[in-house]
């Protein structure tokens, strides 16, 4: 599980981390700790003390054997004085005097608790210190034992995290190789965490990439055949003009430029649609109108079925049912019947003709750009009406279906 999971291995490695620190910080405070007392067994020890002390009416003697004797034991450096600050007894490292602020039997803690003074009841005072050096500097010690610690942490850290940066490493370098001569280069995929599936979804996205280049690559040769094919006639026309200039040849004349116009027309919109577009100038849109309109060009042509509205851009949609009608104006039969409707998906609408319709073999080409289906090679048109038509619908989160029982029917069905 870890494993397919980027995220979680990051995680793990900083707890382990965190944790390799805690650890080595415990560690390195209990072993720097060492020469440190333990505050409740010093003021044990100095109540201990308190009570092994003679009385105060013993002598000076007394008092200073007993202090040195039962000091040096615990290994104290401790002074005795009277209330008023006169020196009593000592040990062979005195504890300078500080006047009491706590009352008898209360320890009062100095010097960050290396030194204690308490009052005896009869009023003497005991001050008492711990018999260590400090440390040289206690900051640079903790300053060094954290940056060591840094370091043995870093050195655990580094291989995990050096795994992780290597396969981002083997990413780069595999996004580098692809360009505009090599788009079939694909990125490794290692494992199944986020990194996998990153280099998957890069994957995807390339191959659409490569798919769209490729298709843009055949448009624009499919499209410079077809500009040759108008064009050679219009010189031809031209060059016949000078021999034989009639109104004939004239008219065949503007009909060739006519349909180049019409060519050209339809390259721009495909290249347009292409390109993308925007929601803004979208409206809402009456089917049974539009395709009323449409119709009202177009012999024997009847429109059927209700108000249907849907959101888009008016103009790409006329664009659709005019495709739709005149490919089957051009590749069908008369009547032609234009159906809108609503059903359990949503608004469609659908362009039916009494022609023989596409057939099964060719349906899943009919919206290729330049595709002609078999006998259709000599029909006016460059194979453009369908593509347009599907490219249209897919802008509008529509769906083009083609079928041809028990009538030849190109189907819209809006979401």
């Amino acid at each position: 599980m870890i494993g397919r999971s980027f995220f979680l291995q990051v995680l793990v490695v900083s707890l382990l981390g965190l944790t390799a620190f805690a650890v080595l910080a415990a560690l390195a405070w209990n072993a720097l700790g060492d020469d440190q007392f333990n505050e409740g067994l010093f003021q044990r020890s100095a109540t201990l003390v308190e009570m092994l002390l003679p009385a105060g009416t013993a002598s000076q003697a007394v008092q200073e054997e007993v202090l040195r004797d039962v000091a040096g034991r615990l290994d104290f450096n401790a002074s005795l004085y009277e209330p008023s600050g006169l020196l009593i007894a000592e040990t062979d490292k005195s504890v300078p005097w500080v006047e009491p602020t706590v009352g008898p039997g209360e320890w009062q803690t100095m010097d960050s608790q290396r030194q204690w003074l308490t009052q005896l009841p009869d009023g003497r005072v005991l001050l008492l210190e711990l018999n260590r050096g400090p440390l040289p500097n206690e900051m640079l010690a903790v300053t060094l034992t954290f940056g060591v610690l840094a370091i043995v942490i870093a050195g655990f850290i580094y291989p995990i995290t050096r795994r992780v940066t290597l396969r981002l490493e083997r990413l780069q370098k595999d996004v580098d190789q692809i360009g505009p001569e090599n788009l079939s280069a694909r990125l490794t995929v290692d494992g199944n965490d986020e990194i996998a599936k990153l280099a998957q979804s890069f994957n995807r996205s390339t191959e659409t990439i490569e798919d769209l280049v490729n298709r843009q690559r055949l448009f624009v040769a499919n499209a410079s055949h077809e500009l040759r094919t108008p064009l050679a006639r219009i010189r031809m026309g031209v060059e016949l003009l000078e021999t034989k200039n009639t109104e004939e040849r004239r008219d065949e004349l503007r009909r060739d430029i006519r349909e180049l116009d019409a060519l050209i027309d339809d390259l721009i919109t495909m290249a347009r649609y292409d390109a993308g577009f925007s929601r803004d100038g979208w409206e809402s849109v009456d089917l049974l109108e539009l395709a009323k309109e449409e119709c009202e060009h177009v012999d024997e042509c009847e429109v059927n079925g209700n108000s249907v509205v849907v959101d888009g851009d008016r103009r790409m949609l006329q664009h659709l049912l005019r495709n739709l009608i005149d490919n089957a104006r051009l590749h069908g039969a008369a009547p032609i019947t234009v159906d809108v409707g609503q059903d359990e998906h949503g608004p469609s609408l659908a362009v039916r003709d009494a022609g023989p319709g596409i057939p099964e073999s060719d349906r899943g080409k009919v919206f290729e750009p330049f595709f002609r289906g078999r006998g259709k090679q000599n029909k006016d048109g460059y194979g453009l009406g369908l593509p347009l038509v599907a490219r249209i619908a897919t802008l509008h989160g529509a769906a083009v279906r083609v079928s041809s029982h028990p009538q030849s029917e190109v189907a819209v069905q809006f979401a």
